[in-house]
């Protein structure tokens, strides 16, 4: 990912107008309006900020953030070495027994090949009506998988620390 300054970020954001999801399940362009509201600053300020006249405060990125959780304003405030760990705070599935973690693993399996169709699908460049189906179908199954993944993982250390206790009593 080409790092970019946060002016040229904004300018690609509001030129870019990519379509973000709202609560209500509408997508919206990401216009300098919209930036404006969802950081309570006018459009002015917005406008300024992306003609370099001021300096963009960090409170502008955090905002802007919390509405759409693009990978480029990740970039921009962490840098080049920066790492983040996303955190589902929604409740995990039951996470117990064989079939649980068979289950796990094979959706694991299907969130991979979905992504490796549709990275290889989107390596020509051009959009196809199977193209936008497949993205579509890839971005439904995307929550789910996280909320699997994060369950996987919590199961996992967890039997593992009891095992751990386990062999420590021995």
């Amino acid at each position: 990912m080409e790092m970019r300054t946060d002016v040229e970020l904004l300018n690609a954001l509001c030129n870019e107008a990519p379509l973000v999801m709202e609560a209500s399940g509408l997508a919206f362009p990401l216009s300098k309006k919209r930036i404006a509201h969802v950081t309570g600053m006018s459009v002015q300020t917005v406008s300024d900020y992306g003609s370099g006249h001021y300096n963009i405060p960090i409170e502008f990125w955090r905002r802007l953030l919390s509405y759409c959780c693009d990978p480029r304003i990740i970039a921009l405030l962490l840098g080049d070495d920066g790492r983040f760990e996303v955190v589902v705070h929604n409740r995990l599935p039951e996470s117990e027994g064989r079939d649980f973690f068979k289950q796990a693993v094979a959706d694991e399996g299907d969130h991979y090949q979905k992504m490796m169709y549709v990275a290889e699908m989107l390596a020509d460049g051009r959009i196809d009506e199977l193209d936008r189906a497949s993205v579509q179908s890839y971005h439904d199954a995307y929550l789910r998988h996280r909320m699997t993944d994060a369950a996987l993982h919590h199961a996992i250390m967890r039997q593992y620390r009891k095992a751990q206790v386990k062999e420590s009593l021995r």
